[in-house]
């Protein structure tokens, strides 16, 4: 049930997903439903789909990537990466999604093959 309700609810917040939760949990207080944390390691492990996770300046206006990787402040504005000069707490963060694995994970079940060969087909029909 906690699979279909993360999915159900995927664009959502994660507020979304615990409010639901907890609407659940007192309507069936016997029943187990996974917390948000609990269900999104859940779908990472079945999917092998996981976010790399990035610093990023507070302001929006460069990722500590790349040649900036090493800098403690943005380049552009000068804000502080982490909450605290000497310590290593980012003050945000944005999630990047390496393509292998979900191409990967698409390729893992019969119909998501299928469905990867859609445009395929369509183009073998019209020639």
């Amino acid at each position: 049930f906690s699979l279909d309700v993360f999915l159900g609810v995927s664009n959502a917040s994660e507020h979304t997903y615990e409010a639901v939760r907890t609407a659940y949990l007192r309507r069936h207080p016997s029943e187990e439903m996974l917390s948000h944390h609990q269900i999104k390691t859940l779908v990472r492990t079945l999917s092998g789909v996981a976010a790399l996770m990035t610093d990023m300046c507070h302001d929006t206006c460069t990722a500590f990537t790349g040649p900036f990787a090493s800098l403690r402040q943005c380049p552009y504005c000068g804000t502080d990466r982490y909450t605290k000069p000497d310590g290593n707490i980012p003050r945000k963060q944005f999630p990047t999604f390496p393509l292998a694995p979900q191409l990967q994970a698409l390729w893992r079940s019969a119909s998501g093959a299928e469905a990867m060969q859609y445009r395929k087909d369509c183009t073998d029909q019209i020639l």
